[in-house]
């Protein structure tokens, strides 16, 4: 989460948002689920960049990936925050 996101995240139910990141790799579901469409359907998200990001609550990971967070209030932003790579067991 970004700054003073971490006082309005739903706690992995999907509705707030926050958690919007772009996930290069597998993960489960494959595409978006319900709650997914809802949300970065939503403004802030922008119709261009709303395609490339999941919800990190709404996924599972499935093997190695990248994942990016990007700037402003709700990740909506173009600047990467910071890079992490981790890798599933």
């Amino acid at each position: 989460h970004n700054r003073l996101a971490q006082t309005v995240n739903c706690r992995g139910l999907g509705t707030c948002g926050t958690c919007a990141v772009r996930v290069e790799g597998e993960v489960a579901p494959a595409t978006w689920n319900g709650m997914e469409k809802a949300r970065l359907h939503f403004p802030p998200y922008s119709a261009n960049n709303n395609k490339l990001l999941r919800l990190a609550c709404q996924v599972r990971v499935q093997g190695d990936l990248k994942v990016t967070k990007f700037d402003k209030f709700w990740g909506q932003g173009e600047e990467e925050t910071r890079e992490k790579s981790f890798s599933a067991p």
